[in-house]
């Protein structure tokens, strides 16, 4: 949300650090959640956000015990701050990711072509 203010937040949780032990993220509920999303980013000058596909080999999450979240993060975009421990968290270490240009960019494009 523009204008946003700085949140301070923290998540923590507990996972078993060897993949045999770990509750592999996996089910269709897992893949919905870390698979489905998009990045949005604000457009300078404009006042509006556009989105834009985001594209990653699966990720190798494991399944989080005992989360803990504290902070501002979601009063910081004007939603109220959850007041139960989270009922579902993931981990994983990381990977490289690739996203499409912003909607925006393709509008750009096309106009430069009708010139």
């Amino acid at each position: 949300r523009i204008p946003h203010r700085s949140a301070e937040s923290s998540f923590s949780a507990s996972f078993s650090s060897s993949l045999n032990g770990a509750d592999l993220a996996r089910s269709p509920l897992d893949r919905f959640l870390l698979e489905r999303y998009r990045f949005w980013s604000p457009r300078q000058w404009s006042g509006f956000s556009s989105s834009a596909q985001v594209m990653h080999a699966p990720y190798d999450a494991v399944r989080t015990v005992h989360s803990n979240y504290h902070g501002e993060l979601f009063s910081s975009q004007g939603l109220n701050e959850p007041d139960e421990s989270p009922a579902l968290g993931h981990y994983c270490a990381g990977f490289n990711v690739q996203a499409s240009a912003p909607a925006w960019m393709f509008s750009m494009a096309g106009q430069a072509n009708h010139r």
